[in-house]
Formats: C-alpha cells, structure tokens, sequence
C-alpha cells in the first residue's frame, strides 16, 4: 500500500471547502418525527472511544485505491443562505452540541484513479461520551428541500459567497442506527477554463456514541457509491473491538 500526498487539485480544493465541517473549526449554526432514513429499532451500546481507539475503526483503503494526505483548510467561519443550509453542510446547532461532548476524533483519506477519473474518499470518525441526538441527522434531513440551492460563507458576516452549491438526497442502503445520504456540488472551473461540476457524496451515520461521516468527491455523477457504505459499515463493526 502506498501513501499518495493529494495536494493542488481542484478536486481535492473542493472537498477541502466543503468537507471542513468535519475538522476542529468554529460554527455558526443557522420534536422529532421519525426519519425515513432511520433503520428498526435494535440494542446498540455506548461505546465511548478516544482519539487512539478512533483511529483503529478506520479500516484499510479498498482494493484499487490508496491512503491519502489532504491539506487541512484554514480556520474559517461557516454561514449559508438560507440559514438552514448549514445543517445540510453538519455543521448547525446539532453538531456544535456533539462537538462539545467529543471524547475522540480521526481521520483518513483515500483515493483512486487520476485526471478526470480521480475520486477521493474521506472518512471522519467522531466518538461521544453520550449516545447522539437524531436531530444533527433529522434536521439536515429537513432543510434538504429548502437546500437544492444556496450559498456557502467564509470568515466575515458580509462577504461574498464563498461557493454557490446544490444539495439533494442521496440513496444509499441504511447503516447503523440512523444514516443519511446526501450529494452536494459545485461548478468550479478547470484547466482551460472549462467549468467542471463536482460532487461530494456524502454518509453520515449515527451509531449509539459513534458518528461516522464519509464523503466521496468525483465528477461523475454515475460514480459507483459503493464504497460510501461498505466504509460505513467496516468503521461501526469495528467500534466494539476498538474499546477494549
């Protein structure tokens, strides 16, 4: 297996954008029905897992690709138009409340492919010291209708809009207790100055203490999203043993 520093491309520039509520930054945040996206009731534990037991859930890159490095984007505030939108984005009220009780965090990266064909996986594991609230699911759930289209915000209350994006439901097959799909993209232009659309495809699973956020970003929007949920599923099955 080999490490590949991923630095530079407009790809990865894309999900360093959007990707950074994922990082340690500031927030700014813009009862519950039943989710579609919530699986039948079953017994999960509350595990709670440092930084080290973290980063044992985070399993081996698939076959075909290759651990990456991506460059942590700067600190930055995050507001979007219609102020709902950052829930879409993870980072509202909701994840601010779980950040506040995060007893462990890491992160991994990996990719496939180059050029056009390049696709990149990030992985986010954050665990708790209290069993999530559904609402960082549910509510990101909700404004997806007001969210097909908005802007995203960088550091000061009256700048431009960083980026104009797209947001929609994405299916995928549910893990763990809660999980949800969404597809976020951009135009951003390419080499020439060919305006290219980007995607970020993105799980995020709630599992008693455990959240797990996994993100592809690509240009095809036919992609094989497979490895979104097979990720997933590796990382919460790996949470017990990563206890010990």
């Amino acid at each position: 297996m080999t490490t590949r520093p991923v630095r530079g491309t407009a790809a990865i520039a894309v999900a360093s954008l959007l990707l950074a509520g994922c990082g340690s930054l500031p927030f700014v945040g813009g009862e519950e029905s039943p989710s579609p996206t919530t699986t039948p009731p079953r017994q999960v534990d509350s595990y709670v897992l440092d930084h080290e037991q973290s980063a044992r859930t985070i399993p081996e890159p698939l076959p075909g690709w290759d651990r990456s490095q991506v460059d942590d984007p700067p600190p930055r505030w995050r507001k979007t138009a219609p102020a709902e939108c950052i829930d879409v984005l993870l980072l509202g009220q909701p994840r601010r409340d779980a950040k506040a009780m995060q007893s462990g965090r890491a992160e991994a990266g990996a990719t496939t492919g180059s050029g056009e064909s390049l696709r990149v996986l990030g992985i986010t594991v954050e665990s708790h010291e209290q069993p999530l609230d559904p609402a960082l699911l549910d509510r990101a759930e909700q404004a997806l209708p007001q969210c097909s289209a908005f802007a995203f915000y960088g550091e000061q209350a009256g700048a431009q809009p960083d980026e104009r994006i797209s947001a929609e439901p994405l299916e995928v097959e549910p893990v763990g207790q809660q999980s949800l799909g969404i597809r976020k993209s951009l135009q951003s232009s390419a080499a020439g100055g060919e305006q290219k659309t980007y995607y970020l495809d993105t799980l995020a699973v709630r599992d008693g203490n455990t959240l797990v956020v996994v993100t592809l970003t690509h240009t095809d929007p036919g992609t094989d999203l497979s490895p979104l949920r097979t990720t997933a599923q590796e990382v919460i099955a790996a949470v017990p043993e990563a206890a010990r």
